[in-house]
């Protein structure tokens, strides 16, 4: 089997570390997604951007906004389906771990297994952890 030597920039790796936050298959699927890339920050701000836009979903979820505002955030997402799920995942084990409360980890058990139905599947998640 022949190995293929990749090289990327210390700005990138460090971008790449900062958006994977510490999940070694995250960091090895975006440099597996850029490494054919002249130039992978474009590629890196519109993964970023997604990532922040996941965030606010799980800050709603977590505070138990009303659904219409959850509604809206799941709207506003650009990022697939399986990719919020585990971003969401990871965010809420983290809350789980600093707070113990119990909306993140009803969060943590609706994000636990992979969505095989996409974007339904996300809703149902977000349901389950905004009413359960």
């Amino acid at each position: 089997q022949e190995s293929e030597e990749l090289s990327f920039s210390e700005d990138t790796l460090k971008q790449v570390a900062k958006l994977a936050d510490g999940s070694c298959g995250i960091a090895l699927s975006i440099l597996d997604t850029i490494m054919d890339m002249e130039e992978p920050s474009e590629y890196l701000n519109r993964y970023g951007l997604e990532t922040s836009e996941v965030i606010d979903l799980c800050r709603v979820l977590i505070a138990k906004k009303e659904w219409g505002v959850i509604a809206a955030k799941i709207k506003g997402l650009e990022m697939d389906a399986e990719g919020a799920r585990r971003a969401i995942h990871g965010y809420a084990s983290k809350v789980l771990l600093s707070k113990g409360d119990k909306a993140s980890y009803f969060m943590v058990k609706a994000f636990e297994e992979p969505f095989v139905n996409g974007t339904n599947d996300l809703v149902r998640a977000c349901w389950e952890a905004r009413f359960v």
